[in-house]
């Protein structure tokens, strides 16, 4: 596979500024025409392929206009692809499911077509992009559940416009190098606690790996600092933040018995369990019935994403949703915005969330 030609390589051949091969090669204006001529001529001669000017009329100094150093023909860039990547399969439950379906709606209204591509254990391992992946095609790439940070930021290298939705939580704690789109995972937590302090709920555990991705991480330390801010006690044995035998990303089989090993080892439950999505409140749910624990009886739980399995639950949990399709708009201005400038610092974007009271918990003396 022949090596990546990037945009400093093309200005360093040149002579000149990394910005102004970006403005050439993305069309945009404060250039003379004879300048972005030359940085499109040396571009092609090294063999770059990440033009954003394919809607327009082919320039005259291209004597074959169909080919680009015989690989990608001009024909074939007008149809513009936004690669979407994922380690699973999204089911019908997924929060990101309807995310997807606007981003595609709107980005079709665009002229442009979103390709699917799921990363392969081997691939996420060895660091490798999708075999299915055709980057000469693509404008940007937008990324869900792709949370190992050595795989995420070989993908912030590749000088592609990129978006991820949520993302690792890096062990420094910092961000990726790409735009950031994100669910708003504080003040429906704050709020959740607020309402129950008010009605005399002192007792509240956390159950999530912390550390599993950036919203898990968000979510742990809002419920902390939301009872920091209540005055209320944090226990650390009702706060069930780690993961089985230290794995950072158990099958769902050996996390539920993870959960059940720490829940049956407390000694106590405390009043109200906030658990870091509805997957894991529902294990939880499961585990409580076999335990003879009745929600909300004996604990309360909250969730979060309102997943749609979430309401026909017994009882219905209370959980905090996600504006999936809100994200999903807010992908496409972020992407769009991306791919016309270029060299606009990282932005991370937060969506609202709601909380949504049912009867796994309710608050401010009952049910919401």
């Amino acid at each position: 596979m022949s090596k990546r030609v990037t945009i400093q390589e093309i200005a360093d051949s040149l002579g000149i500024s990394r910005n102004t091969v970006s403005k050439a090669i993305n069309n945009s204006p404060g250039l003379s025409e004879a300048t972005r001529i030359r940085i499109l001529k040396r571009a092609t001669e090294l063999g770059y392929r990440q033009f954003s000017y394919f809607h327009e009329t082919p320039p005259a100094w291209m004597s074959e206009p169909e080919k680009i150093q015989g690989e990608v023909s001009y024909t074939e860039a007008q149809n513009r692809e936004i690669a979407f990547f994922s380690t699973r399969f999204l089911g019908g439950s997924h929060f990101a499911l309807p995310m997807l379906d606007q981003f595609q709606l709107e980005l079709s209204q665009q002229g442009y077509a979103l390709t699917m591509h799921r990363i392969s254990a081997e691939e996420l391992e060895q660091c490798r992009l999708p075999v299915t992946f055709h980057p000469g095609r693509t404008s940007a790439i937008i990324c869900a559940e792709v949370l190992v940070p050595e795989y995420a930021r070989m993908l912030c290298r590749q000088e592609i416009p990129l978006l991820m939705v949520d993302c690792p939580m890096f062990p420094d704690g910092s961000k990726p190098g790409s735009d950031l789109l994100m669910m708003e995972n504080d003040t429906c937590i704050h709020e959740l606690v607020a309402d129950m302090a008010a009605d005399g709920i002192r007792e509240i555990g956390f159950i999530g790996h912390s550390t599993h991705c950036r919203s898990f991480f968000e979510r742990y330390m809002a419920f902390r600092s939301a009872m920091v801010l209540h005055d209320l006690p944090i226990r650390d044995e009702f706060c069930i933040n780690g993961t089985y035998q230290g794995q950072q990303y158990p099958d769902g089989e050996h996390y539920r018995l993870y959960l059940k090993e720490q829940i049956t080892a407390l000694e106590r439950l405390p009043q109200l369990f906030i658990c870091a999505n509805d997957y894991i409140a529902m294990d939880v749910m499961q585990i409580f019935k076999e335990l003879g624990v009745v929600v909300p009886d004996d604990v309360m739980l909250c969730g979060f994403d309102d997943a749609p399995k979430s309401a026909y639950l017994t009882p219905a949990l209370t959980t905090i949703r996600i504006r999936s399709k809100e994200i999903g708009s807010a992908a496409v201005e972020l992407l769009l915005s991306r791919i016309r400038r270029p060299d606009t610092a990282f932005r991370t974007m937060y969506v609202e969330s709601d909380l949504v009271y049912r009867e796994s918990a309710s608050g401010k003396g009952g049910s919401k």
